[in-house]
């Protein structure tokens, strides 16, 4: 079992992310922080997205080579990724905004107009 777990995590260590899609990655977490944002964000906003979202597609990135050795320079250059990324997310105030949902009675009630329909 671990032995298959580590080719997992091997061959998804080997697989580099080409810089195209590494910027691609990157624009659709910038996207979806701003989209959690909610509203119409300033410029200061985009900006500290567009770095937390940076940050996070390096931190994934190494994650496999993270669990796979035990490099102390890693760990350090992790953490303190990990903990930059935490400050920026709280600086930018992500929440996500709840979407307005059906109680269980509203749904159930639509549901049974459709089929009365």
């Amino acid at each position: 079992m671990v032995d298959a777990s580590r080719r997992i995590m091997e061959r998804q260590s080997n697989q580099v992310l080409e810089p195209k899609e590494r910027l691609r990655r990157v624009l659709r977490t910038r996207n979806a922080l701003l989209r959690d944002r909610g509203g119409d964000p300033s410029k200061a906003e985009e900006i500290l997205a567009g770095y937390a979202a940076a940050l996070s597609v390096w931190l994934e990135s190494k994650m496999p080579e993270f669990i796979l050795s035990n490099e102390r320079e890693l760990t350090g250059q992790i953490t303190q990724i990990g903990g930059t990324l935490v400050r920026t997310l709280t600086t930018l105030g992500i929440k996500r905004i709840p979407r307005d949902a059906l109680t269980l009675d509203a749904y159930l009630k639509e549901k049974t107009r459709e089929t009365e329909d």
